[in-house]
């Protein structure tokens, strides 16, 4: 008996998960009646069963759709008794457990009949279930008839062999089998396939590993696989009870851990046929393996619609998997040529290297790529990406890219955002070293279809949290160093073209105009260092700067005259290069506040400069040669109050609150002098300046919100309820300085009261919780020319403007909207919350609708299942929802008055090639940032 339960058991094993051997014979099974059925009535027939074995087999598995919930208990069987446990223990068999309510044996024939319950059979971890379950030991041939059937064995198969309506019928001896109304499922990659045929063969094969015998004729098979035919199927990864899409095929095969092949294929979106395709196919095999890539082309590349087409072929080659941590790709892209320069052919290589090491928290890629165009032009393009963890207190990052010309890459794209996309490249390295935190690197950005290059390396940063001495001195330093290049500046300036005119040999009277493009640099260098202390209770702040600016290419000025007398009288001069150095420092200390909670008044006493400019200054105006500015004191006293006010509320807002938080200040200076050769370095004059007045200064900033506590009518207490921000408005700080505005009216004899004012900007900031996230901004220009200058005059102008703000399905518009289409209150309150919590149909309902512990509602008075099933796949889902996030910004400069204005415009630019008999105007016009810009000087005064 207990060999009996064996070669049962074997049978079992073997049907569930094996491998096709190489001299095995496809089998041909005898086509189906639907295949000779019309097209259109196979399609309906065949979606009608997809669905219904979706159903059972959500039913059977308690699975639910768009669900990943493990698989619950097909069976279960009862407890052994003594006489049971003593023949699990014995050594050298496998154990096969029968379930059913009756179970009959045919001596004679040789048959196990196992009938309700339902039938099981289970060997190990393989379990076959069905309505009725027969084994004849003379023919080695089981079958399992029903309702539903199952097989499953989670050591071959992911996923249950589920026949719904169907049967199963194996040959242990041929180790075929045929299976009516086939679904399972196949795992790539995260990725799921449902397969569905109507008939179906199993072929289960061993591989080269010979099996073991153990214990008489008990087997030990070595590691299968299983191989499925299936006729008139479907294929689909969308698990819906009614899959949105399908490929409906003739043939199918499916190699468990090996690939899914189908042929002829048509693709369903719902029951509408879309596409043909000669064949699909997956691989289904895990892990990395190397292999030919997937190219990319499309069905013009091989049936041309059209003479002007191009054809594209991009991702031929082949990938390699070096070992565990490494592998690489080689790849061709190739695009075909015509006649003309505007979209010639072109042909590039790709190659990368990847690598990962885990131990040593490493990974990164290498790659490289060269571009060759029809037209004789090229671009060789890197990238390297590296990642390290070196402790948890230090990190190295690194993007590096850069190519050799990206006029090739402005070019040749066919992704219009490749078009503007900049090529960027980045290194960071972070070390902490006990209460500080270092970092450096740098950064680099080139421009697609332009020469320049903006790099800023290196950037130094050293921060440390605050270092106490005792309970008397808390130190605060922080050292940051940046340098900052623009190289190949190609953009128009005045002086980066000149013409050349020439005339061509052979051609007399006939006038040629070559252009110079001349490329310009700059460089920006700055360090800053801030050492602020806490002293006795009193706030020091220090801090010291050195900035040096070089634009390396002549400028033009207006300077004044050279007698440094103030005539009045100016001169425009070029030099070959401009540049500006700048050392300065800044100490103040306030003294403690008083009225702390209340009016908040704070003293201060700081040392400041006369200009706004630095102390040290050198320039092209002074030959190089450092000139300093005067100090003086300044005294200043600062108050912050908040003044509120509390309202009674209307509805569900029990009551309001408005806050109003102003900033007075008040600062002294007296008057003071800076010399001439500071106001000449740093191209100011002395006729228009106003920098040396004293100060007699009013400062202003407000803050303003409005918030109401919202709450229910369960809440008692006034502490209970939400509290929510309505408004909150945020304004810049105003200075007015009344020694200003007298000397203004002393200078020009009359004077509007606006000429008191030294805030060149001012803005104000709205938020607020009605709509999250929003966060809206306006920032305007007050004055036209410098502050320093009388000449500066009144005239708002709005700069920028900034909105954002964000929207999930919690905002107060679309909650409603949330509700009506099935979502409830509690989900739209409490956050997000699973779907397996929410409320199914039952699967029984009556003709007049779904039962009222499920009831989801009704559609004219009336409601059947189907409706129910149609409501639930139509209610919005649940889980952590959806969220946009929307922002807009514009920005403008003031329009310039005086100095140099280049006009960039492309006709002006190429205006100079008007009328020549040469294609260069055109070509100017096609691109004209090779041929530089033109030049329109207007001479003004300094400072304005």
């Amino acid at each position: 008996m207990i060999a009996r339960q064996v070669r049962l058991a074997l049978l079992v094993s073997i049907a569930c998960g094996g491998a096709l051997a190489a001299q095995q014979q496809r089998p041909r099974p005898v086509p189906p009646a639907a295949a000779r059925r019309d097209s259109s009535a196979r399609t309906d027939t065949l979606r009608r069963a997809i669905t219904d074995s979706l159903v059972r087999r959500d039913r059977l598995t308690g699975r639910r759709a768009g669900a990943d919930t493990a698989r619950r208990d097909l069976v279960t069987f009862e407890p052994p008794d003594s006489v049971m446990t003593a023949l699990l223990a014995r050594q050298g068999y496998v154990p096969t457990q029968y379930q059913g309510d009756t179970v009959n044996f045919d001596a004679k024939n040789q048959a196990l009949i196992l009938i309700g319950r339902p039938a099981a059979v289970q060997r190990d971890r393989t379990l076959l279930v069905g309505r009725n379950v027969i084994y004849n030991d003379v023919t080695q041939v089981v079958q399992a008839i029903g309702d539903t059937v199952v097989l499953r064995d989670p050591q071959r198969n992911e996923s249950d062999l589920v026949a719904p309506g169907g049967s199963i019928k194996y040959s242990i001896r041929d180790q075929r089998g045929v299976i009516t109304n086939l679904s399972t499922t196949v795992e790539n990659g995260g990725q799921r396939w449902i397969v569905f045929g109507e008939h179906a063969a199993v072929v289960t094969g061993r591989d080269s590993v010979p099996p073991r015998a153990v214990a008489g004729d008990s087997v030990v098979a070595s590691d299968r696989h299983t191989a499925f035919y299936a006729r008139d199927g479907a294929i689909t990864s969308c698990d819906e009870t009614q899959p949105h899409y399908h490929f409906q095929s003739k043939e199918i095969k499916v190699v468990t851990n090996g690939i899914l092949v189908a042929r002829p294929a048509v693709l369903y979106i719902a029951d509408v046929p879309v596409m043909w395709l000669p064949f699909i196919f997956q691989d289904l095999r895990k892990g990395r393996r190397s292999g030919i890539l997937t190219p990319r082309f499309g069905l013009s590349e091989l049936l041309r619609n059209s003479p002007s087409y191009r054809r594209t072929l991009e991702n031929f080659g082949y990938y390699f998997a070096i070992n565990e941590y490494m592998d690489a790709a080689v790849s061709m892209d190739w695009r075909s040529g015509a006649a003309g320069a505007v979209d010639p052919g072109w042909m590039r290589y790709n190659g990368t290297l990847q690598y990962r090491w885990l131990e040593r928290f490493v990974d990164g890629r290498v790659g490289f790529s060269m571009h060759q165009q029809s037209d004789g032009s090229s671009t060789k393009q890197y990238s390297v990406a590296h990642r390290q963890n070196f402790s948890q207190r230090s990190h190295l990052t690194a993007n590096l890219n850069y190519s050799t010309n990206t006029s090739v890459q402005r070019r040749s794209t066919i992704d219009p955002r490749a078009v503007l996309a900049t090529i960027h490249s980045q290194l960071n390295f972070q070390q902490a070293i006990g209460k500080f935190n270092m970092s450096i690197g740098g950064s680099q950005r080139q421009f697609p279809g332009r020469t320049e290059v903006d790099r800023d390396f290196p950037s130094f940063n050293l921060a440390s949290q605050p270092i106490q001495v005792g309970e008397w001195l808390t130190w605060t330093p922080t050292f940051t160093a940046s340098n900052s290049r623009k190289m190949r500046i190609d953009t128009p300036g005045e002086f980066t073209s000149s013409s050349i005119i020439r005339f061509t040999e052979g051609a007399p009277g006939v006038a040629r105009v070559d252009t110079l493009k001349r490329l310009r640099d700059e460089r920006s260098t700055q360090m800053a260092l801030q050492t602020p202390v806490k002293l006795f209770g009193f706030n020091i702040s220090a801090s010291a700067r050195y900035g040096d600016n070089l634009q390396n290419y002549p400028v033009g000025f207006v300077i004044p005259d050279t007698t440094l007398g103030g005539t009045g009288d100016t001169t425009r001069r070029v030099f070959s290069k401009a540049f500006k150095s700048e050392l300065d420092w800044d100490f103040g200390f306030a003294l403690p506040p008083l009225l702390q909670g209340s009016w908040n008044f704070v003293p201060s006493i700081n040392i400041a400069k006369v200009d706004p400019q630095a102390f040290l200054v050198r320039t092209h105006y002074s030959g190089g040669a450092w000139v300093a500015q005067s100090l003086r004191l300044v005294y200043g006293v600062s108050a912050s109050p908040t003044f509120y006010g509390l309202f009674p509320g209307i509805g569900v807002v029990r009551r309001l609150r408005h806050s109003l938080s102003p900033t007075l200040g008040y600062n002294y200076a007296p008057a003071a002098t800076v010399s001439n050769e500071f106001l000449f370095a740093t191209g100011q004059k002395r006729s228009t300046y106003l920098g040396s007045l004293g100060q007699n200064r009013l400062s202003l900033g407000l803050a303003t919100n409005i918030e109401a506590k919202v709450g229910s009518a369960a809440d008692t207490t006034p502490e209970s309820g939400r509290k929510v921000r309505l408004i909150s408005l945020t304004f810049t700080q105003l200075g007015y300085d009344f020694e200003r505005l007298k000397e203004i009216r002393r200078r020009r004899g009359t004077a509007l009261w606006t000429q008191g004012l030294t805030t060149d900007r001012v803005g104000y900031t709205l938020k607020s919780d009605l709509l999250p996230g929003i966060d809206f901004g306006i920032n305007y220009s007050l004055f036209q020319g410098s502050l320093t200058s009388d000449t500066a005059e009144f005239s708002p102008y709005r700069e920028d403007v900034r909105a954002s703000f964000s929207l999930n399905r919690n905002s107060a518009i679309f909650a409603p909207l949330y509700r009506l289409f099935g979502g409830a209150r509690g989900e739209m309150d409490a956050g997000a919350t699973s779907t397996a919590n929410a409320p199914q149909p039952s699967q029984a309902t009556s003709a007049a609708g779904p039962s009222s512990a499920t009831d989801f509602g009704t559609i004219g008075g009336r409601s059947s299942g189907a409706d129910v099933d149609r409501i639930r796949n139509q209610q919005l889902p649940s889980g952590q929802g959806w969220t946009a996030s929307f922002s807009l910004s514009s920005s403008r400069s003031r329009p310039t008055r005086g100095g140099t204005q280049v006009n960039a415009a492309s006709t002006a630019v190429c205006d100079i090639f008007r009328g020549l008999p040469t294609a260069d105007f055109d070509n100017c016009l096609r691109d004209p940032s090779r041929f530089g810009g033109v030049s329109v000087p207007v001479v003004t005064t300094p400072g304005g």
